[in-house]
């Protein structure tokens, strides 16, 4: 039987090897990535081909560039046999995946589409392929090590693939001139992508009467009453304008009371934090949350700028609620 030790030895072991193989595909993809982006970018439609688990790999590739605006569809190489071809046209391109580049399926497909005048882009581990030599442009990854014990189960080839066709997203993405962000608002109405993208932190934030706003002579033991009501772990102090003068939070309270410090009759502002992070309502939730997220010390909660005024708070759990 196994021990947690000896399956956590072999999972580090596996995931090296995975490690080891994707870093040299950068390198085998150098001098013609270029060229197949070129391709994908002039087309006016993409068609993605793979059998078996490359099937996947070409599914999620088509799935992508879809979010991303460009006209790509699946194309499943026997249909394409019989009756699917009507669709393709001259001004197309292919991508067609096949580790070993000898799939009778994928070949095929491959010589269906330049029968038709369609462009071809070959994804392959073995150049001397025929998927390889008769594409229009070939992206040779490196042959690398599957996982299992024979090197037979499509393991870590198939994230090879996948880094490949995910490379070329974000080429083709960056070669128009156009942010993911631009791309994914209307693409993707709904689900997590779609919260983030369409909303802005004003239509969530807690704001009017729902807002943690104390004046700037409030007390330490004000500014706690209001962090026990509001139960939104932040107080913004404003002054007579709503100019944000500073905030407190549960963690703070936490660290006065640690330090000894926690002197209720004191005025709230010999304690708070005086330049805090700050968001403006207009700014997108995307926005909000790598504000939050992506610094040392992540934040649990922004005070919300209208102009000079704060306006109310978002927290990090409010954006989290929508994604879920």
């Amino acid at each position: 039987m196994s021990t947690t030790e000896s399956v956590s030895r072999r999972i580090q072991a596996l995931c090296s090897i995975v490690a080891d193989s994707t870093q040299s595909i950068p390198a085998s993809i150098s001098t013609t990535i270029v060229p197949a982006v070129d391709l994908l970018l002039s087309a006016r439609q993409i068609h993605t081909v793979g059998v078996g688990k490359s099937a996947f790999v070409a599914m999620k590739f088509a799935a992508s560039l879809m979010s991303l605006r460009f006209m790509a569809r699946f194309m499943n190489a026997i249909d394409l046999q019989h009756g699917d071809a009507g669709v393709v046209a001259p001004v197309d391109v292919a991508v067609l995946i096949s580790k070993s580049g000898e799939t009778q399926e994928v070949i095929q497909a491959l010589r269906t589409f330049q029968d038709i005048g369609a462009r071809t882009i070959a994804i392959t581990m073995n150049a001397s392929s025929r998927l390889a030599t008769i594409a229009d442009v070939a992206l040779v990854l490196p042959n690398v090590q599957e996982l299992d014990d024979h090197g037979l189960l499509p393991t870590t080839s198939i994230i090879a693939a996948q880094i490949a066709c995910d490379l070329l997203c974000m080429e083709m993405l960056q070669s128009s001139n156009t942010s993911t962000q631009e791309h994914l608002r209307s693409s993707h109405p709904q689900g997590s992508i779609g919260a983030v993208l369409s909303k802005q932190v004003k239509d969530i934030m807690h704001g009017g009467p729902a807002a943690p706003f104390i004046p700037i002579t409030a007390s330490l033991g004000d500014a706690l009453v209001m962090l026990s009501t509001t139960a939104l772990g932040v107080v913004c102090v404003v002054d007579s304008n709503h100019v944000l003068q500073g905030i407190l939070t549960d963690g703070d309270v936490r660290r006065l009371a640690s330090t000894g410090r926690l002197q209720l009759t004191d005025n709230v502002t010999t304690v708070t934090t005086a330049n805090p992070v700050v968001i403006e309502e207009d700014a997108s939730l995307l926005d909000a949350l790598r504000l939050m997220e992506h610094r040392d010390r992540q934040l649990s909660a922004l005070p919300v700028m209208k102009g000079a005024s704060c306006s109310g708070v978002i927290r990090l759990h409010d954006i989290a609620r929508l994604q879920v």
